[in-house]
């Protein structure tokens, strides 16, 4: 799959996230006996001479966090992006929760809250997300269609980053949209298009066959160019797998 572009409110909370975990590593390795850094810790210099080692420590482990949010949000997979966010986002909250309850309640405020906002926009666009796909089988005879209908299977997760973009803009969207492609000699899709659709959303639909348009294929077996289509439906039905029925 590929496409695994996140919605802007998702990214802006899991890049808050990944940001404030950033600035900590920087205070903690860099600013831990500086002003800045005795002031937001409340530390006198001796004792923040004595603890800079652990306070280092402790910074590189919120920089892995920080980095782990990153590579979920930047991850091409729009199944695997959010797993990974809410694994680093689940760490973040399970920190805060035990330096709440070690050190100071102010640390759940300032670390856990955030991250569990964060956390519950990628569960929400998890669970509203998902998109039933099946495939017409167009030429019986022959056994090119099931290719095709394996790369549309793969690339399911591109389709489902188009959803997500459509809830954000309108939480209600739900489509049954067929798209109709020519794939070239090569196995290049050179053209696409909507035949007909139960609602008309621009924006979704002008994202869909961008997708569909980056899609390359074996080439057709009698060298000449290839005509098919195949319906997507989009539904808001929470804890759905997707998938492909035979065709």
């Amino acid at each position: 799959m590929s496409g695994g572009k996140v919605s802007w409110l998702q990214g802006v909370l899991v890049g808050l996230v990944a940001l404030m975990h950033f600035y900590f590593l920087v205070l903690e390795m860099f600013l831990w006996t500086k002003p800045l850094g005795l002031k937001t810790f409340r530390n006198s210099p001796e004792k923040a001479e004595t603890t800079k080692v652990l306070a280092a420590n402790q910074g590189l482990y919120n920089g892995f966090l920080s980095a782990g949010l990153v590579w979920g949000l930047a991850h091409p997979d729009a199944e695997m992006g959010p797993q990974i966010q809410i694994f680093f986002l689940l760490c973040v909250i399970v920190a805060g929760i035990y330096g709440a309850y070690s050190v100071s309640r102010r640390i759940f405020f300032v670390q856990s809250l955030p991250a569990l906002a964060a956390l519950g926009i990628v569960m929400f666009f998890l669970s509203v997300s998902h998109a039933q796909v099946t495939y017409r089988k167009s030429n019986p005879s022959s056994a090119y269609p099931e290719q095709i209908q394996k790369r549309v299977k793969e690339n399911l997760g591109a389709f489902q980053a188009c959803y997500r973009e459509e809830i954000d803009r309108n939480p209600q969207f739900s489509a049954e949209i067929k798209i109709q492609w020519t794939i070239n000699e090569k196995g290049h899709v050179v053209k696409s298009r909507i035949e007909n659709t139960s609602t008309r959303a621009e924006l979704f639909e002008k994202c869909l066959l961008t997708r569909v348009e980056n899609i390359v294929v074996a080439p057709p077996p009698d060298g000449k160019s290839y005509d098919t289509e195949f319906p997507l439906v989009f539904k808001l039905k929470k804890h759905e797998t997707s998938e492909t029925p035979a065709p």
